[in-house]
C-alpha cells in the first residue's frame, strides 16, 4: 500500500499555485497521481481553504469565458496537449473536452492527450542517458502492457529514492514518487504507449526476468553501467572485481562486451540459484564507471573507490620493479 507522498518544495508551491489558480482537486489528483484525500491534506497542512463545489463552479464559469474554442484548437495543433492548456487557463481537462464536443469536435482527432507531462521522446535518440535509463529498466524495470494500460514501473529501496527522482527528472515527469506504508520501497510509475514501445524495443519487454535480451546496445557502456546499478555489485576479497546477476542471453551479451575490450578477461557465465552470474576485473569496473554523468551514487563510489586503490596498487607495483 502506498500512502505518503513525496513532494518536492517546488512541486509543492507548484501545486498550491495551480489550486489557487482555480484548478480542482479531482484534476489535480488526477494529473498529479496522488489521491483527492491525499492532495487536501496537503493543502490544509499549508494553510490553504478548500474550495465548495459550488465556489468551483461559479470559478470554472468564469475561467471558461478566458479561452474560445479556436484557440483550443490552434494550442492543440501547437503540439500541446489538452490537460497542459487546461492547467495553463486554471481549467478542469474535462470542462474544455466538453466544450470542444459541444462544437463537433473531437479533441482525440486534432492532437494526443495525456493525464500528465511527461517526453515521450526521451527514448527516440540513444544518448548516454537514455541508454543508462534503457539498462537500469532491464535490470530493475517492470513494463506493463495490456488493452487498457502501459505503464513503465520502477521500484527501489528507499535509500535510492534520489535516484528515482532523476529517472522522473529525466522523462519531464510531474507524477508523484509513492512511498510503501512500511517506509522501505519507493515506486515510480509512468504511463505512456508510446514511452513503452520505445523501450521494448531494445528488449525491456513484460515478463522479461528469464528472457532477458538486449537489443541494439550489446556495445554500449552506458547502457552496461545502467545493468550493473540495477542487479550487478562491485565487491573486493583478494581484488575488486564486478558481478552481475541475470538471464543466460543478457550475461552473454555482457560477457562478449568484456572480451571485446579486454580479451584477457575470461568472463564465464556460471549457474546460480535461480539465475546465472558473471564476473569481470577493474578494468570492467573502469571502463563502465569513469567519466560518466549518470550513475546510481553509492554504486559509482564504490566503484571509484576500487579504481583509485587498483591505482595506487599499480603504480606501486611498477615503481617496485
Amino acid at each position: 500500500m502506498w500512502n505518503k507522498i513525496i513532494l518536492e518544495k517546488s512541486e509543492l508551491k507548484s501545486l498550491i499555485k495551480r489550486y489557487k489558480n482555480g484548478e480542482s482537486v479531482s484534476k489535480l489528483s488526477k494529473n498529479l497521481a496522488i489521491s483527492p484525500k491525499a492532495l487536501n491534506r496537503i493543502l490544509r497542512e499549508n494553510a490553504i481553504k478548500i474550495r465548495g463545489l459550488k465556489e468551483s463552479r461559479i470559478l470554472a464559469g468564469k475561467q471558461i469565458r478566458k479561452i474560445q474554442t479556436q484557440e483550443i484548437i490552434k494550442l492543440l495543433e501547437s503540439g500541446k496537449s489538452l490537460s497542459r492548456i487546461a492547467r495553463e487557463n486554471g481549467l478542469h481537462r474535462q470542462t474544455l473536452t466538453i466544450q470542444l464536443k459541444k462544437n463537433g469536435i473531437k479533441p482525440s482527432e486534432i492532437s494526443h492527450q495525456s493525464q500528465y507531462s511527461v517526453d515521450e521522446t526521451a527514448f527516440d535518440i540513444v544518448t548516454e542517458e537514455s541508454a543508462y535509463w534503457i539498462g537500469f529498466l532491464m535490470a530493475d524495470g517492470c513494463i506493463q502492457v495490456t488493452p487498457k494500460k502501459n505503464n513503465i514501473v520502477l521500484g527501489l529501496q528507499i535509500s535510492d529514492i534520489k535516484h528515482l527522482e532523476k529517472f522522473r527528472k529525466f522523462l519531464k515527469s510531474e507524477r508523484a514518487i509513492h512511498i510503501q506504508k512500511d517506509g522501505k520501497m519507493a515506486q515510480f510509475t509512468i504511463g505512456s504507449k508510446r514511452l513503452c514501445q520505445s523501450v521494448m524495443k531494445y528488449g525491456v519487454i513484460p515478463r522479461k526476468c528469464k528472457v532477458t535480451k538486449v537489443i541494439g546496445l550489446e556495445m554500449n557502456r552506458h547502457f552496461w553501467r545502467g545493468v550493473v546499478d540495477g542487479d550487478g555489485c562491485v565487491f573486493t576479497r583478494t581484488c575488486w572485481s564486478l558481478s552481475l546477476n541475470g538471464s543466460e542471453s543478457l550475461l552473454n551479451q555482457f560477457s562478449s562486451f568484456v572480451r571485446s575490450h579486454f580479451p584477457e578477461y575470461k568472463a564465464t557465465v556460471r549457474k546460480a540459484k535461480g539465475c546465472y552470474v558473471v564476473q569481470s576485473g577493474i578494468k570492467a569496473i573502469d571502463l563502465l564507471y569513469s567519466d560518466c554523468k549518470i550513475a546510481l551514487t553509492r554504486k559509482l563510489a564504490r566503484a571509484k573507490k576500487a579504481i583509485k586503490i587498483s591505482t595506487v596498487l599499480n603504480s606501486a607495483k611498477q615503481k617496485g620493479q
